[in-house]
């Protein structure tokens, strides 16, 4: 919906932060050939602690309102960690998540610049 590209650079500082506790985690429920049902996520969670959304200063109205329900969906899911005790988890469902699958495109190409042909005088 939103092409926002960021120049932002990397920082050499990960090796400073502390581990992330909180993760988010996507996946199944499966039943094994033993009869046993476990959750089989994907290999890769979401580092949820270090997870912010920066607020849009910016004077894009639909994209401060994206902005907004964003981070209000970054707290709400953040608020379900609370009671989960350390070094356990617990299901978050909820027919209102949806998973997306996104491939990026390549780089854009710049927009022809049409030839004009002005007829004024500047004085």
């Amino acid at each position: 919906m939103f092409d926002i590209k960021s120049n932002s650079q990397s920082s050499n500082n990960n090796n400073d932060r502390e581990p992330s506790a909180l993760w988010l985690n996507i996946g199944i429920e499966h039943t094994f050939s033993n009869g046993e049902k476990r959750f089989v996520s994907l290999p890769l969670g979401i580092p949820f602690d270090s997870l912010n959304v920066k607020p849009y200063k910016g004077s894009n109205v639909e994209y401060a309102e994206f902005n907004s329900v964003q981070a209000a969906l970054v707290e709400a899911i953040r608020e379900q960690f609370t009671g989960v005790p350390q070094g356990e988890s617990r299901r978050l469902e909820s027919k209102n998540l949806i998973m997306e699958l996104r491939h990026a495109g390549g780089q854009s190409e710049a927009a022809p610049v049409p030839q004009l042909n002005l007829q004024f005088k500047l004085k």
